[in-house]
Formats: structure tokens, C-alpha cells, sequence
């Protein structure tokens, strides 16, 4: 399979990972390896230039959500003012939301495996 190397966790980069497990790939990694036949339709109707900035804006807007997030559940003080529009509106959003639930951190960036079907991930925040 095509999978890309660099998302493999393994007792070696992770130690919650067991040594007789060997490399697993990341679920990513896996998901990936899937067809998503709904991108072509998408990919025609903007074009291929369009649908490649489109995907390459999204992936910035999410990368710098998901540091804005993490740094801010980690008590690190958030300066929007030089965001664009769109992160700001979104971590706003986020920050009401978790206002609203009363949303209680356990831990981010938590390393999880699946002995059974020989995966590994990152969940992003775990908590209640």
C-alpha cells in the first residue's frame, strides 16, 4: 500500500506503543489508502488549480485552528488580531462552544493504538 512513512507510530518514536507491535500505521494513513469519489465531482467543478487552492487554504486554516486551540487548552494567552477572518470567526466559535458545554480538558495530543487491528492515532483533545 501506498502508505506515506513518516505517520507510523511505533515503540521507537512513542512509548506508549508496545515493541512487539512493531510500526502501526497512523489511522490517517489508512484513510487515506480509501477512494473519495465525491472529490472528483468537487475537483471538475472548480478545476484542478481551484480545487488545489482551495485544499491547500483549508489545510492552512486547519493547522492554524487546531495550534490556536492546542496552545489555548494548554493555558498559553491567544493574540487573534493578526488572524485572518476565517480562524478568527472559527476559534471564536470553538471558545463558545466550549464555554457553553462547560467543556472539562483530560488531555490533548493522546497517542492511542489498537493491539486487535494494529493501528495507532492522536486524538486531538479527549475530556467531558
Amino acid at each position: 500500500m501506498p502508505w506515506d512513512t513518516s505517520r507510523y507510530y511505533s515503540a521507537d518514536t512513542n512509548p506508549i506503543i508496545p515493541a512487539d507491535l512493531g510500526r502501526l500505521p497512523s489511522v490517517t494513513t489508512i484513510t487515506d489508502c480509501y477512494p473519495k469519489p465525491w472529490m472528483f465531482a468537487w475537483a471538475k467543478k472548480l478545476g484542478v488549480e481551484g480545487a488545489e487552492q482551495r485544499k491547500a487554504k483549508s489545510l492552512e486554516i486547519g493547522t492554524r485552528l487546531h495550534e490556536l486551540v492546542h496552545h489555548h487548552l494548554k493555558g498559553m494567552t491567544i493574540d487573534l488580531s493578526a488572524e485572518p477572518e476565517t480562524v478568527r470567526l472559527v476559534f471564536n466559535a470553538f471558545l463558545r462552544w466550549i464555554h457553553h458545554v462547560k467543556f472539562s480538558v483530560i488531555d490533548t495530543e493522546q497517542v492511542v493504538f489498537s493491539r486487535q487491528h494494529r493501528y495507532a492515532g492522536r486524538l486531538d483533545i479527549t475530556g467531558y
